[in-house]
């Protein structure tokens, strides 16, 4: 501890002297910066050495940094041109909410970077709905070969379009994963049982009566008269279903 005391004390009449000699400048010497230096450094890297009373907002950043910049001026500047493009050509703005392509769109602009021009009305309307026509047709391959192995739903359901003409909609549900198979315009044509039975029997057929294991219809009275389970195809598969419970 004595030694200690000395060196420091030594040290401090070095700097003393270093002064005085020189003159009136205020400047320390390089020996002096590389001691501070030197230990400034050993304090910095000594782990067992806490550090203490540091406060992060002491020094405050008078520049934002490159994310923080992007993070508000940025997304304003893509939030108002997206909304001038939604604007301008008059789309519902619940369009961001109705599916899962709308940020995929912004990922993917982004990826791409600055200076990608976006595509032509002609390329959307031939060459990527063409694409989009190809993708369909191979995702609903694959959902059909799947109807065999685990039996598919037919769902039927009644409503009003935007013009308030009638429609029925059939729709095909297999392994979690749902298709569109087709609507029929009842628009002046009566909702008899009949009329309803000969829509559903069609469907039936061209899905396949080995791949029915059962049809789901609206509440309506016109769809309960039909009695689907009374159809031969649907009762035989009705009447193997109670064989196993």
């Amino acid at each position: 501890m004595k030694q200690a005391m000395k060196e420091s004390r030594r040290i401090f009449e070095e700097g003393g002297q270093e002064h005085q000699q020189s003159g009136i400048s205020s400047q320390p010497s390089n020996a002096r910066i590389k001691r501070g230096l030197t230990r400034s450094f050993s304090v910095r890297e000594g782990a067992s050495i806490p550090p203490k009373g540091i406060d992060p907002y002491m020094f405050p950043s008078k520049q934002k940094s490159i994310k923080s910049l992007f993070s508000t001026e940025g997304v304003k500047k893509v939030g108002k041109a997206i909304s001038k493009f939604f604007l301008f050509n008059a789309i519902p703005f619940n369009a961001t909410d109705s599916g899962p392509y709308y940020q995929s769109m912004i990922d993917t602009i982004a990826e791409a970077g600055p200076g990608i021009k976006g595509p032509t009305g002609y390329q959307i309307g031939n060459t990527y709905l063409e694409e989009e026509v190809q993708e369909l047709e191979v995702y609903i391959t694959t959902l059909k070969a799947k109807w065999p192995i685990y039996g598919c739903t037919i769902m039927c359901d009644g409503w009003s379009s935007r013009t308030r003409k009638p429609i029925i909609n059939f729709m095909i549900y297999c392994d979690r994963s749902m298709i569109y198979h087709s609507s029929v315009d009842t628009t002046n044509i009566p909702k008899i049982a009949n009329y309803i039975f000969s829509l559903m029997d069609k469907v039936v057929e061209e899905v396949g009566e080995e791949n029915v294991v059962q049809v789901v219809t609206d509440n309506e009275a016109s769809f309960k008269a039909v009695d689907i389970g009374s159809m031969k195809q649907i009762k035989e598969t009705l009447d193997q279903a109670k064989m196993i419970t």
